[in-house]
């Protein structure tokens, strides 16, 4: 497990490769939600550069999953 730090925050990630999509990063809603104001705006431009990079969020308790599992999980939410 890695973490991704925005605004001296640490949040869970990991990449893992996807057949479809390549390697791709994944972390958590918490992060996607900070990353994002109540207006629905980027809180800043590190908050954009973080959301480029993160190809999926998901749960706290997911991102544990298996890589099987996140694979199968991500194929049928991405399409």
């Amino acid at each position: 497990m890695e973490t991704i730090i925005f605004n001296g925050k640490q949040y869970p990630s990991r990449e893992l490769e996807h057949p479809l999509f390549g390697d791709i990063l994944i972390s958590t809603i918490s992060l996607n939600n900070d990353l994002i104001n109540e207006h629905g705006k980027y809180v800043n431009k590190s908050a954009v550069n973080v959301d480029e990079m993160v190809f999926y969020f998901m749960e706290e308790n997911e991102i544990i999953l298996s890589e099987n599992e996140l694979t199968d999980q991500i194929s049928k939410q991405v399409k």
